[in-house]
């Protein structure tokens, strides 16, 4: 038997089967406090059951959760031969298991988790490739000056009237204003 939410199943079973009997069911969701009495079903919801069996289930279905007041009357040609009430509850259906929209939120917030970690590792070995590229061209651009400078100074070693030294550019250079 699949236990359904929200649902309630009945078994109708009158004492005698007559031709064209009716069950006429009457519900209504009432507060914890009150007891399982015909009286307290004012207004209550209303179906009529035809039965054609001895014994047959009945199903109320789209029920919130509460306590309820069922009462039952068997009737044939118009006159009552049984009528009988009881309370019963709706509880929420405990199967261990989430609802479809909590699902779906957790799915899209490991989603995104797993996202932010990808773009992550993606960042940091970019900018690692960017780091090392930039630390590579400064020691050619490094070695480069280097041997421009040795080949510059060797050339001003060679004529004497013209021997200017220049700044070394690892040094902290200073400015100063003359006025």
């Amino acid at each position: 038997m699949k236990i359904e939410p929200h649902a309630m199943k009945l078994l109708v079973k009158p004492r005698k089967l007559e031709p064209d009997t009716m069950v006429r069911l009457m519900y209504k969701r009432v507060p914890w406090h009150k007891p399982a009495l015909q009286q307290h079903l004012d207004d209550p919801v209303v179906e009529h059951v035809h039965v054609y069996r001895l014994d047959q289930e009945h199903y109320l279905t789209n029920l919130p959760r509460g306590k309820y007041i069922v009462c039952g009357e068997a009737q044939s040609k118009g006159e009552v031969f049984q009528a009988n009430c009881f309370e019963t509850s709706i509880d929420r259906l405990d199967n261990n298991e989430l609802q479809g929209g909590v699902v779906a939120v957790i799915a899209v917030a490991l989603l995104i988790v797993f996202c932010v970690v990808v773009y992550a590792i993606y960042h940091r070995v970019v900018s690692a490739k960017r780091r090392d590229s930039e630390r590579i061209l400064q020691e050619k651009v490094a070695k480069f000056a280097k041997k421009e400078k040795k080949i510059y100074e060797d050339q001003l070693h060679d004529v004497p009237v013209f021997a200017v030294t220049y700044q070394d550019l690892t040094e902290p250079y200073e400015e100063r204003c003359i006025m």
